[in-house]
């Protein structure tokens, strides 16, 4: 009885089809800022929707300092402990601390799910300069010359 018992745990521990759970990260969208543009040494507001079938273990906001050639890298986690209410959209809503005019900021939402899937919104597209109006556009995609 107890070779049949580990028998089973070893076939089940090996099995390589994992279900979707194990595949299918979160969705982060509606990733917005506020203020838009943020003075000198006030703090930012990130927030995001975050939706998951599987729930949440963890979401959180990482961000990028660039100032005269510094890089400093923060996260600041809103851990779920392993959430599975699939039915509601999760909200992030994290604060940036504010920093000197002309700072640099790149900021990501980072979510996963209790079975291990994570996602992460674009870095490309979540930045913002301290003190600069307006939301900066994306640098354009090199294209290479047909020959």
């Amino acid at each position: 009885m107890m070779l049949a018992s580990v028998a089973m745990f070893t076939m089940t521990a090996c099995n390589k089809d994992l279900g979707p759970e194990y595949t299918t990260p979160p969705v982060i969208k509606s990733v917005m800022i506020n203020p838009i543009t943020p003075a000198e040494g006030e703090p930012v507001t990130v927030s995001a929707k975050v939706t998951s079938q599987y729930g949440l273990s963890f979401i959180g906001v990482m961000y990028q300092v660039e100032k005269e050639g510094e890089k400093v890298k923060q996260l600041k986690p809103t851990t779920y402990g392993g959430a599975k209410d699939t039915s509601v959209d999760y909200v992030c809503a994290e604060s940036i601390p504010g920093f000197p005019k002309g700072t640099k900021v790149v900021y990501q939402v980072v979510a996963q799910s209790p079975y291990g899937p994570l996602a992460a919104s674009s870095p490309l597209e979540c930045f913002y300069v301290v003190g600069e109006t307006g939301i900066k556009p994306l640098p354009p995609t090199p294209v290479d010359p047909v020959q």
